[in-house]
């Protein structure tokens, strides 16, 4: 399964600031269990590059149980339509 993942994330295509809708189709039809959807959070900074125009913020904290987490939130943030 992480190989499958590690595939995933290598195989990021995009065009002009935009993923490829083959690329979302593949991720959307993925079947992560926990540690990969875990290890896919922690990577997704770096899809990053790829967009044209999006905000990712990982924060440190700690769960109702004090054990310590990350907060990722991404937002694209309504990017313009593309030109063609």
């Amino acid at each position: 399964m992480i190989s499958e993942l590690t595939k995933l994330i290598g195989s990021i295509e995009s065009d002009s600031g935009y993923l490829t809708s083959e690329w979302l189709e593949r991720l959307r039809t993925f079947d992560f269990s926990l540690r990969a959807a875990a290890r896919f959070l922690a990577w997704l900074p770096g899809i990053k590059p790829h967009l044209a125009c999006c905000t990712i913020t990982i924060e440190h904290g700690e769960n109702d149980l004090g054990s310590p987490v990350e907060f990722i939130e991404f937002r694209t943030g309504g990017c313009p339509a593309r030109k063609t």
